[in-house]
């Protein structure tokens, strides 16, 4: 299964950090209003020549499956919408389950 997000290993007794690939319009926001989940957002950055972006973020730990969900939400919605090439863009960058 194909994944748009990383756990980043990082001590931390109350979070769990990830990066996660957006689009530029930042769709994963409304999913993560949608799915009541808290999202702490840390720096964002792209290729100039990319319409995706990488966003770092941390979860409290309690909501760390409730953040999975949330992506896989967002995962299909991508799909949904048209932008099935961002599944080529998640395997260059490594993101395989």
């Amino acid at each position: 299964m194909m994944r748009n997000y990383v756990k980043i290993e990082k001590k931390s007794l109350l979070y769990n950090y990830y990066a996660y690939i957006d689009i530029e319009d930042l769709l994963a926001d409304s999913i993560f209003i949608q799915e009541k989940l808290r999202v702490f957002f840390g720096k964002t950055g792209r290729k100039q020549d990319s319409q995706y972006v990488v966003v770092l973020c941390k979860v409290w730990k309690w909501d760390a499956e409730k953040f999975v969900r949330a992506m896989e939400i967002f995962y299909n919605k991508l799909l949904l919408l048209g932008h099935g090439e961002c599944v080529n863009f998640f395997e260059e960058l490594g993101m395989r389950e």
